[in-house]
């Protein structure tokens, strides 16, 4: 495995996992009370969601490759 390229990619998922926890309350709140999340808000999840998504193919293919 070439851990040189693989631990930025950990390092950036990471850093997306936590900028998701920081709109978790939204995600909350809408269950307990059914107030919406802010269009802005679910778009920017979603984009974190499917970079997460991308970079850990990224490093699969590394490591299926190495």
């Amino acid at each position: 495995m070439d851990y040189e390229q693989i631990q930025p990619l950990e390092a950036e998922i990471e850093n997306l996992r936590k900028d998701l926890t920081e709109t978790d309350w939204y995600v909350v709140r809408y269950a307990e009370t059914g107030k919406p999340i802010p269009e802005e808000i679910l778009l920017a999840r979603q984009e974190k969601r499917q970079k997460i998504n991308d970079l850990q193919q990224q490093i699969k293919n590394i490591v299926e490759t190495t």
